[in-house]
């Protein structure tokens, strides 16, 4: 199993270097891969905000990505419901995960933040 660092995966995506694409290409589709959720975070803040990629075009190509047989996280159903929710409402992506893992894994997350309490509390 490799551990995936967040530029790996943006070069996978992205497919936006000469050099880096190629050896993602081949890390990430020879291999079984490990993302850890602060990595998936920082993917979907570097895509969103660094490259404007819209939430429901970053949706659509994370969940395809997760989806992936050989990619491997914490939980994918959290991942992915985390992705959902934050095409949908207006979180960040972090709060996004400890609603989806409230849904998900039936958890009491406890918050000062409105949009969060907004997002828990229909879920």
């Amino acid at each position: 199993m490799i551990y995936l660092d967040t530029n790996v995966v943006l070069r996978y995506l992205l497919e936006d270097h000469a050099e880096f694409f190629p050896r993602s290409v081949e890390l990430i589709e020879n291999n079984d891969v490990y993302i850890k959720n602060e990595v998936l975070a920082e993917i979907v803040y570097v895509l969103h905000k660094t490259y404007s990629v819209s939430k429901q075009d970053l949706s659509t190509v994370l969940i395809d990505f997760l989806n992936m047989d050989n990619v491997y996280l914490d939980s994918k159903q959290v991942a992915c419901i985390a992705v959902k929710i934050f095409s949908e409402r207006n979180i960040d992506f972090v709060d996004a995960l400890l609603c989806a893992l409230q849904k998900q894994e039936n958890i009491t997350v406890v918050t000062f933040d409105k949009r969060l309490n907004n997002c828990l509390s229909n879920s």
